[in-house]
């Protein structure tokens, strides 16, 4: 099977925190990504729960959306990388 690469960014602690797990339980970090890139297409969910405490009521969904749609209180933003 042919394979491709993958880029992710990270700052250096995470980066070094990372490599430090990964050689203590005796994995390399690329082993680790690829571990957790199957186990989200097998079982098609993140291996973790993504919570929010930001959460719109249907009415205020609907207000922003008709906003959006004519224009009011938005505006474009720069892209920025994480």
């Amino acid at each position: 099977m042919a394979t491709t690469t993958v880029s992710v960014r990270l700052d250096e602690t995470t980066k070094a925190q990372m490599d430090s797990f990964c050689e203590d339980v005796g994995l390399s970090t690329a082993t680790a990504f690829k571990m957790f890139a199957k186990n989200v297409v097998k079982n098609r969910r993140l291996p973790f729960d993504v919570e929010s405490d930001f959460v719109l009521s249907e009415r205020e969904l609907l207000e922003r959306y008709e906003d959006m749609k004519a224009g009011r209180n938005c505006h474009e933003h720069e892209l920025i990388e994480a």
